[in-house]
């Protein structure tokens, strides 16, 4: 009787042959962990791009932050993974670059994400905070697809269960560093072939993912979103938690060297908490830099819709003129309070102003009526979102 190299016992799900990868030319193999990465950088990417246009940022931006972000968060996955199991890469310098046999850590890509996107808004003149609210989602999405590289590899898996979603996995499809003392406790014999019954956590990080993926998308785009980086700081929260209380049922963690405490589960603590700072912060302390839809401002001649626009502030010298020509012209209109000719400028003001007031109405309800986006920052350059109405 033939033996499945999968099984989920309590669904009736078996599989026979597990698909790991294909040949290519008869030169290339394509890793079946390669391609559920590669799905899950393009379907974050797409959702990026996705939430930069939506809130009218510069696409190219985007782009150019995912050719360098995308590189740098593998390479940063792999160095962290390298790193925290280093008594096996000391003897085997060469798998350092094998790829293909897993051993990339989420929480090393993540970091070097975010530093990354800090130095790149920074070169580029860009919000941090919105760029990174329409990336989070990606991201999360991403790292849903990419489990399922696990799945491929029969690797990231928990210790013995008999749930609804235990699943065995037959003895030969497990690499001899895998099997530890805490897998050994999950071994059961089925038709005398040896498997192990475990937690399959990547389905668990998988579906805690994709929930996470909703409630942020839901989130972003809606009235209860106040403030740039809130999203960021849900994702912090969300992802943090989910795998924090994943990682404590892994039989295959990452150490603190010369201790027995998780890695991941030290880093999740401290993302949660991030996250719960962040979001107070930003929600409570921070400048508002969200207006709303149908806002209309009227400043310095020009209507700005939707956003204000990328203005540096005012220097402490330029102020303090601005104040003494203000003193100035308070004394000057003093002394002609009856001049005819300043009332009537006066009068032409007044008009102008009620006439400025009555056109940001009408802007306000075209607004309301086509439904359009936030108008986010503009990077130099950059044709700006907001249309323009010059003083008559």
């Amino acid at each position: 009787m033939s033996t499945p190299d999968i099984e989920f016992v309590n669904l009736g799900i078996k599989i026979e042959k597990l698909f790991q990868g294909f040949p290519l030319f008869g030169k290339f193999y394509i890793a079946a962990y390669g391609i559920c990465i590669a799905l899950g950088v393009l379907s974050g990417a797409a959702v990026a791009f996705a939430g930069g246009k939506r809130n009218r940022e510069n696409p190219d931006l985007y782009t150019d932050f995912a050719l360098i972000g995308v590189v740098l968060s593998l390479i940063g996955a792999r160095i962290y993974y390298v790193v925290f199991e280093w008594d096996y890469y000391k003897d085997n310098l060469m798998q350092i670059f094998n790829f293909r046999a897993g051993g990339l850590a989420i929480y090393g890509g993540v970091i070097t994400a975010v530093i990354s996107a800090i130095v790149f808004t920074k070169i580029k003149k860009m919000n941090f905070f919105r760029m990174a609210d329409n990336a989070v989602p990606g991201l999360i999405l991403g790292q849903a697809i990419g489990r399922w590289g696990n799945f491929f590899n029969c690797e990231c898996f928990g210790g013995y269960t008999n749930n609804l979603f235990a699943m065995r996995i037959r003895e030969d499809m497990l690499r001899s560093d895998m099997i530890n003392e805490k897998i050994m406790k999950a071994q059961v014999s089925v038709f005398g072939e040896t498997y192990y019954q475990v937690h399959p956590t990547f389905l668990y990080e998988f579906l805690w993912n994709i929930a996470s993926f909703a409630l942020m998308m839901v989130f972003h785009f809606s009235k209860w979103k106040k403030n740039d980086g809130e999203v960021l700081a849900l994702y912090f929260i969300c992802y943090g938690s989910g795998r924090f209380w994943i990682e404590s049922l892994r039989t295959d963690q990452l150490l603190i060297p010369g201790t027995t405490i998780p890695v991941s589960m030290v880093v999740s603590a401290v993302l949660v908490v991030l996250g719960i700072g962040i979001l107070v912060w930003r929600r409570f302390y921070a400048k508002n830099t969200l207006t709303a839809l149908n806002s209309v401002l009227v400043r310095d001649k020009v209507f700005f819709i939707g956003g204000a626009p990328n203005v540096e502030p005012a220097a402490p010298e330029a102020e303090a003129d601005a104040s003494a020509v203000n003193d100035t012209g308070k004394k000057s209109s003093s002394k002609k309070k009856n001049d005819p000719s300043e009332e009537n400028d006066s009068s032409a003001g007044q008009k102008n102003a009620a006439e400025l007031a009555e056109e940001a109405t009408a802007l306000e309800k075209e607004m309301k009526a086509a439904g359009s986006g936030t108008a986010g920052e503009r990077s130099p350059g950059e044709p700006a979102p907001w249309r323009k109405k010059k003083r008559r």
